[in-house]
């Protein structure tokens, strides 16, 4: 915890922050493994993710995190 910057005396924040975290690992992970694909599967994952990603239900799980 200490990397991303949050204080370990502040276990409301950082249980509140913990799916965002949680996201963020994903994320990463999905990222290393699409990197390691060939550059026609990068563009499809990518088209598809910016299509994803422009959706309403997309934004409204974002709001969601943003909230909690």
């Amino acid at each position: 915890m200490k990397e991303i910057g949050l204080l370990m005396s502040n276990k409301a924040e950082i249980s509140k922050l913990t799916p965002l975290i949680e996201i963020t690992l994903i994320i990463e992970l999905l990222v290393e493994k699409v990197l390691q694909e060939s550059e026609e599967t990068k563009a499809t994952v990518l088209s598809e993710l910016s299509g994803y990603l422009s959706t309403s239900s997309t934004a409204e799980a974002v709001e969601a995190v943003d909230e909690s």
